[in-house]
């Protein structure tokens, strides 16, 4: 379990003891079940917590499927795996300003380029052996080996265009639908429960900057699932007006929709379905405040179908 905690669930959150707590409570609940019933537990996010570079493991997706090529295709990994392995330590950046480790800026163009090449003739590889690898490992060893594959490959997209103004989406919530999408594959199209924050997955996102600029030029893996899923799915989004942050009880902004909720609705926690008809969930409001600076806002009738609205909220990164 604790392997599972700090390896698997990335950016710290395998710290939280909520956490624990859901996996012992999912693997109870698999045990009395057939193997056709069982809950699966899936990331959908970038691999290796990317967007983060003091937390990040941009390298592991790659790490793993050299792994499972040097298994079905020993031959293959000597050439094509070995080129790889050598930009390993590449994949990641800066920590600090005065990190003296390797990072993907200390690449060239040139290598940036040949880097997506290899990995580009990784994944066809594997494309290409689908039945050969599958008989030498299984079918699920050889699905988890190139979605791998893939997922290396958004974490070179994604630092080949972190500083780019000119890309046309966001890589890595893209990738977000990306991986979701291969999930219900894998799942024939079971239901699935997505945890993740609200600027992720509500429908209608914009984020001002002080000068009111968009800055989220690109959609954001909520309205990808929009435009996917319409009506065919539910957003539950999460409001408080209060959280517990080191010791300091901070407040939501005034006039925003948390503090319009706690307003109309005088109780500390309370779950409820948006009408639709009622033109104050009509009208554009802001509902939080990024790291990075700005406003995000939303118009509540078009961003979320529910709301799960709890007073006071803690603030699980205390030391």
């Amino acid at each position: 379990l604790d392997s599972v905690l700090n390896n698997c669930i990335t950016c710290t959150f395998g710290q939280f003891e909520q956490n624990r707590e859901l996996l012992l409570w999912l693997r109870e609940i698999n045990e009395s079940r057939t193997l056709e019933n069982k809950v699966q537990f899936y990331g959908f996010d970038m691999s290796g917590c990317a967007p983060n570079p003091a937390l990040e493991n941009s390298s592991f997706a790659l790490s793993e499927v050299l792994k499972y090529l040097e298994e079905v295709d020993a031959e293959k990994f000597k050439d094509l795996g070995k080129k790889l392995i050598t930009f390993i330590d590449y994949l990641r950046i800066d920590d600090y300003s005065d990190d003296p480790k390797l990072q993907f800026f200390d690449l060239s163009e040139d290598e940036k380029i040949r880097l997506n090449e290899l990995i580009d003739e990784l994944i066809e590889t594997l494309s290409a052996n689908r039945e050969l690898y599958i008989n030498k490992s299984d079918e699920v060893k050889y699905l988890w080996g190139m979605q791998s594959a893939i997922c290396a490959k958004q974490n070179i997209q994604f630092l080949t265009n972190i500083f780019n103004p000119s890309q046309q989406y966001s890589v890595r919530e893209k990738s977000m639908l990306d991986n979701l999408q291969w999930i219900l594959e894998i799942e024939k199209n079971e239901k699935i429960l997505l945890f993740a924050h609200l600027a992720h997955l509500t429908k209608d996102i914009y984020v001002l900057n002080a000068e009111g600029k968009n800055v989220l030029p690109n959609n954001q893996f909520g309205e990808y699932l929009n435009e996917y899923y319409g009506s065919g799915y539910t957003v539950i989004g999460n409001f408080y007006s209060y959280l517990d942050y080191y010791e300091v009880i901070d407040s939501v902004k005034f006039n925003s929709f948390p503090e319009m909720m706690n307003k109309r609705y005088p109780y500390e926690n309370f779950y409820l379905r948006l009408d639709n008809n009622d033109s104050i969930y009509n009208k554009p409001m802001i509902f939080g405040v990024p790291s990075s600076g700005g406003d995000a806002w939303m118009t509540p009738s078009k961003g979320v179908d529910i709301i799960f609205y709890t007073e006071k909220q803690h603030y699980f990164y205390k030391e």
